[in-house]
């Protein structure tokens, strides 16, 4: 059994497979409770992803110590599925690879999807602290993406850097025009998020030629975003973890 865990800004989400098969998903809100539930579960093997580099040392000592298993903490160095052209790739989030491998795995695994050939593009969306988006091109090049806040990032920012403005809740989001301050900033933020996703469709076509893109989403908001979007998309909450499992098995092949 291989445990995957992504430690992200706000929470950890860790996946149990048998295989390529999920047995078990969690989100936590803290590595504490991650902890206590990995007692509860065979383990052969550890593999993670973290941005967050305080618990990445918390999270090895932790599995070294008191389950005997040398956790895989996958890094810019690691062996990928894809071929990552980026310019920075030492400042690449791991998680963005992550979550683009296992859009890639997804997509190669399903008997929906035509045949990956040129003219083809893959998106993720990871709709967490950021938005962000990350493009493959056929055969498997990560070209790279965008970043831009989240929506909890840009509700809390203009709140907080703002004198007059408030906070709403995002029951409360709205894509059409807002007439009053509250519903200005519900359609703001969410035509902020949805514009950025539905524009990388248009710079893919118009600048790239694609013919055919398929988007995966996952983060703690894509299913909110996901009620204001007129693009195809597929919801998947593990996609970083099913990333993390393909890289796995890539290095301890």
């Amino acid at each position: 059994m291989l445990l995957a865990i992504d430690i992200g800004n706000t929470a950890v989400k860790a996946a149990l497979f048998e295989g390529d098969n999920i047995l078990q998903f969690n989100r936590y809100d803290k590595l504490e409770e991650l902890f206590d539930s990995a007692f509860s579960k065979v383990i052969d093997a550890v593999a993670f992803t973290s941005v967050v580099p305080a618990k990445s040392k918390l999270v090895s000592n932790f599995f070294k110590e008191k389950m005997n298993i040398s956790a895989y903490q996958i890094k810019s160095n690691s062996n990928f599925n894809l071929q990552i052209k980026y310019n920075s790739i030492e400042t690449l989030g791991i998680d963005r690879i992550c979550s683009a491998e296992g859009a890639f795995y997804l997509y190669n695994n399903s008997d929906i999807h035509p045949t990956f050939e040129e003219g083809s593009f893959i998106i993720s969306i990871d709709c967490g602290t950021a938005t962000t988006v990350n493009i493959i091109m056929h055969p498997n090049i990560f070209i790279g993406g965008m970043i831009a806040p989240g929506i909890d990032t840009m509700l809390k920012g203009l709140h907080k850097n703002t004198a007059q403005l408030p906070m709403i809740e995002k029951d409360e989001l709205s894509w059409d025009i807002g007439n009053d301050t509250k519903s200005s900033i519900a359609s703001g933020v969410v035509n902020s998020a949805v514009g950025l996703i539905e524009r990388t469709h248009k710079i893919l076509k118009d600048n790239y030629d694609a013919k055919y893109i398929t988007t995966y989403l996952t983060g703690g908001n894509a299913n909110i975003l996901s009620d204001f979007l007129s693009i195809e998309y597929q919801i998947e909450n593990a996609l970083v973890l099913i990333g993390v499992k393909e890289i796995f098995k890539l290095n301890k092949q």
